[in-house]
This record gives C-alpha cells, sequence and structure tokens, in this order.
C-alpha cells in the first residue's frame, strides 16, 4: 500500500527574500521541510508563516 504524495506550493513569509517554490510531500508538514531545504533556512523558523497551495496528487507510473 502506497501513501499519497501531493505537489505544493510554498510561500516564504514576506520580507523574507525567498521565493516560492513547488515540492512534494505527504503533508503541509513534508512540503515545509522540503521548501526550507531549498532555501537553505531552518524550517522550524518559518513554517507558521509559510501559506501552503496543495496543487494535486503526484501520481506515479509503475
Amino acid at each position: 500500500m502506497s501513501r499519497r504524495v501531493y505537489r505544493w506550493r510554498v510561500s516564504p513569509p514576506p520580507g523574507s527574500g525567498f521565493e516560492a517554490v513547488e515540492v512534494l510531500g505527504a503533508s503541509r508538514y513534508e512540503a515545509v521541510i522540503a521548501a526550507a531545504k531549498l532555501w537553505r533556512t531552518p524550517w522550524t523558523q518559518i513554517a507558521r508563516a509559510c501559506t501552503f497551495e496543495r496543487l494535486g496528487e503526484v501520481i506515479e507510473n509503475g
């Protein structure tokens, strides 16, 4: 049984200097961690200030 994975658009806090990114994750928690890795910043400091948009489920072929 596989878990559902979604594509998310994560927007950083205003004034952070980062740009919105699209990442994959099963939840907002996983999405903010993936975004923080791309931004190279600790996710714990930005998690509550980010906004999330779930773009759709990722369908794996194979």
